[in-house]
């Protein structure tokens, strides 16, 4: 058992390409005498077994700040993230108008209304 733990452990590290994590650490968190391991370490613990971080995480707990899919996938486009982040600090006359412009331009090319929820007329307004 011990051998297979220690094989465990090779593959562990060998996984993220250095030795990141003690055989001590790990037994330290299979018995529960730590419980909080470092982001680098979950990292680790989950390219192992082929999950996603989130995984070692409660539901309710990826939902409290879970961000919507179509803004992740927005944000994904690198003009719509420097737009985004150089939207930060104006005034809201000043959002209101960016606004109005990407309304207008996205009827111009023909798409329609797109909003990040449709209680405001799938329209985007900037917080008041």
């Amino acid at each position: 058992m011990r051998q297979e733990r220690g094989a465990d452990l090779r593959r562990l590290n060998a996984t993220v390409g250095e030795r990141m994590i003690s055989g001590t650490y790990l037994w330290l968190l299979r018995t529960g005498q730590r419980d909080n391991p470092t982001m680098k370490h979950l990292i680790a613990i989950a390219r192992f077994f082929s999950v996603p971080p989130t995984y070692f995480f409660p539901d309710e707990s990826l939902a409290e700040n879970a961000v919507p899919a179509d803004l992740a996938a927005a944000l994904g486009d690198a003009q719509i993230r420097e737009m985004a982040l150089r939207a930060v600090g104006l005034s809201d006359r000043s959002l209101k108008a960016i606004t109005d412009m990407i309304n207008n331009a996205r009827t111009v090319e023909g798409l329609p209304d797109a909003g990040s929820s449709g209680d405001n007329g799938n329209r985007i307004e900037p917080p008041q």
